[in-house]
């Protein structure tokens, strides 16, 4: 039997696991994880290191619905306690839907809850090279637009940011590398139109 926790070790990865399960398990039943008896495992983010950050994507849709079939509060409490790193909801597909018009709300959201829930945000991601993850203005824009329109892009999503609350870190490029670890990975900016 474990009584104690050493968060650097490998071997507790599956620990840690079964542990976050059991407690999105609890969600929306009478168990109270708070509560929890002496030996349990802490906060996830109370146990790293000092100038290390331990985040979880979240999703929108759950963590701020109130008509939603999750328990909403369960997960913002599960969230809020176990991690000191956020970031979802400012990537291009979300933020810039139709070129130059810029869509925050989501992106504000996220960094407004973060900021409350003593989290740093780390915004995600300026450029990725999945068209699924892009709007479709891009993917079909020519060749030699693509680069202003990135840097564009980026101005428009980072100032934007700057003036809605502190942003940690930013994922610039996301997946860019090819897996075989041959360059870029086919895609948007690497066979743009």
């Amino acid at each position: 039997m474990r009584n104690r926790i050493n968060a650097t070790g490998i071997d507790d990865l599956p620990f840690y696991r079964s542990e976050l399960r059991r407690q999105f398990t609890c969600a929306g039943t009478n168990c109270k994880t708070d509560d929890a008896p002496e030996g349990a495992v802490p906060s996830l983010r109370k146990l790293m290191p000092a100038g290390k950050y331990i985040g979880a994507e979240f999703m929108s849709n759950v963590m701020f619905s109130t008509t939603s079939r999750h328990d909403s509060a369960e997960y913002r409490r599960v969230h809020t306690s176990q991690y000191s790193l956020s970031g979802t909801y400012c990537g291009w597909g979300s933020t810039e839907q139709r070129r130059g018009n810029f869509t925050m709300a989501a992106c504000v959201e996220a960094v407004t809850y973060a900021a409350a829930a003593g989290q740093l945000f780390r915004g995600t991601n300026l450029c990725w090279d999945n068209p699924l993850f892009n709007p479709s203005w891009l993917e079909e824009l020519p060749a030699d637009q693509k680069p202003a329109a990135l840097k564009e892009h980026i101005h428009g999503v980072v100032t934007a940011m700057e003036q809605a609350g502190p942003v940690y870190a930013w994922d610039v490029v996301n997946e860019a590398a090819n897996p075989q670890g041959t360059g870029l990975k086919n895609g948007t900016w690497s066979n743009p139109s």
